[in-house]
């Protein structure tokens, strides 16, 4: 991570959700510089790594992201990367993974994250669903979960 990307990450890793004024704020200066509802992506929720402690509800995970859009099997435009997208995962990053609206099959498993855990990620936010949830209990957000793995995605 660049010297300068770093100071940044670690200047807006102080705000907290619980300070609603200063996430108001950011979401805010989004909308200015023209990203839809600010970020903000509902029906989101967190799967913390151990929902019964207090410290739960105030985990956060902050970091650069880095950006994975799933495709169905059957689209034959899209790129097909050299390496498995979990392998280039930078140290650091936030994962976001987005899923076709229309998919009720999980685009992550157990495996992925194990990995990405092993490359130094921060967390895994997904727009979508996952899988083998009692396996990733860390810092993982997402629309929900799914019995069925990601074979239809390529």
């Amino acid at each position: 991570m660049s010297t300068n990307l770093s100071a940044a990450t670690k200047a807006l890793g102080r705000f907290t959700t619980c300070v609603a004024d200063q996430i108001s704020k950011i979401g805010d200066a989004l909308v200015k510089l023209g990203v839809l509802y600010g970020g903000y992506l509902s029906g989101m929720k967190m799967y913390p790594p151990n929902p019964n402690t207090p410290s739960a509800s105030s985990t956060k995970v902050f970091g650069p992201a880095y950006t994975i859009e799933m495709v169905p099997q059957n689209d034959k435009t899209s790129p097909k990367p050299a390496k498995h997208f979990v392998d280039t995962i930078p140290k650091d990053a936030v994962v976001f993974v987005s899923q076709p609206k229309d998919m009720y099959s999980a685009c992550w498993g157990g495996l992925m994250s194990t990995r990405a855990k092993y490359l130094g990620a921060k967390g895994v936010v997904f727009d979508g669903r996952f899988r083998d949830a009692g396996e990733q209990r860390g810092l993982v957000f997402a629309r929900g979960t799914s019995i069925l793995g990601s074979s239809i995605f390529s």
